[in-house]
């Protein structure tokens, strides 16, 4: 996200993203294990396998309508504060290529801080007994 802003935005430093990744998986994690029936979704999945993945979406949401890959553009698609800022989410279909973030410098400290973070978060994910969708 960071390489899409100005460069002394708060998001387009490493510290500052690393700091916003790990706590946000750590307050997801919280919801997780306050939520009832919590159904979690492995995004990465939605790329790999997207009708498997997708059906299995359907199921745990209860959905009587299948989900497609593409989707309708609303008021609030691709809007800060309102989720997904990239220009995946404004294509109206899921986006399969993506750019490589191998160019990014993210030293050992931070990269296993984030690794870490992630461990936990399904660590936490499979000892609450989440639904989770596309693992």
């Amino acid at each position: 996200m960071g390489r899409d802003i100005e460069p002394s935005h708060f998001w387009s430093s490493v510290d500052n993203a690393t700091q916003y990744y790990v706590d946000r998986l750590a307050y997801l994690a919280d919801i997780v294990e306050r939520a009832q029936n919590p159904l979690v979704l492995f995004s990465d999945q939605l790329l790999v396998e997207t009708e498997i993945t997708l059906r299995e979406l359907q199921l745990g949401l209860g959905l009587r309508e299948e989900l497609q890959e593409s989707y309708p553009l609303r008021e609030l698609t691709g809007v800060a504060e309102f989720g997904d800022t990239s220009n995946f989410i404004r294509a109206g279909k899921i986006v399969r290529e993506r750019s490589s973030h191998e160019v990014i410098d993210i030293c050992p400290t931070q990269t296993e801080e984030a690794h870490e973070a992630f461990r936990s978060f399904w660590e936490r994910v499979r000892n609450n007994g989440a639904n989770v969708v596309g693992a």
